[in-house]
């Protein structure tokens, strides 16, 4: 039986496979749209908004949390194309390869405030909070490109 980490490391491939689909279909988009806010979806609203905010999550989650490391969080107005896009996500992966190699090491855990609380997470729950979060606002892009007259592509892990 393979490892956790092992397990994890499969499943981030799986993210990353995902998320190439997803942005090779956003670097389709003319700019007006890609920084376009849509007034019913949160954190700005935007595809530029959306892809931010998930790198940022990365950022908190697993750079600043999980490998306990002092990181610079992205404001969206650097970023202005899929161009600006692709290296910030590289960057981040190699944090999220690094979390996974280094987490065999924290099986107890990673403890935080939150709320008022204590709250002690594992790598995997960390791991787990920040891919199901990318897949929500990868979803509400598709949405919103939609909402834009583009026709959403299949950016399913099974393709």
């Amino acid at each position: 039986m393979e490892s956790l980490n092992e397990y994890m490391e499969h499943q981030y491939q799986w993210v990353k496979h995902s998320r190439k689909k997803l942005f090779d279909y956003c670097s389709t988009f003319v700019t007006e749209d890609f920084v376009k806010p849509i007034s019913f979806f949160g954190n700005g609203g935007s595809v530029r908004s959306l892809l931010v905010h998930v790198v940022n999550t990365y950022k908190a989650w697993i750079v600043c949390r999980g490998m306990a490391l002092n990181t610079d969080f992205l404001k969206e107005e650097v970023v202005s194309s899929m161009k600006d896009v692709i290296p910030i996500y590289l960057d981040i992966d190699v944090h999220v390869d690094a979390f996974i190699k280094n987490s065999r090491q924290k099986k107890l855990g990673v403890t935080f405030m939150r709320n008022g609380r204590l709250c002690t997470l594992s790598p995997f729950h960390l791991f787990s909070h920040v891919i199901t979060h990318e897949f929500h606002h990868k979803g509400q892009i598709l949405s919103i490109s939609r909402c834009l007259g583009y026709q959403p592509i299949d950016t399913d892990i099974i393709s």
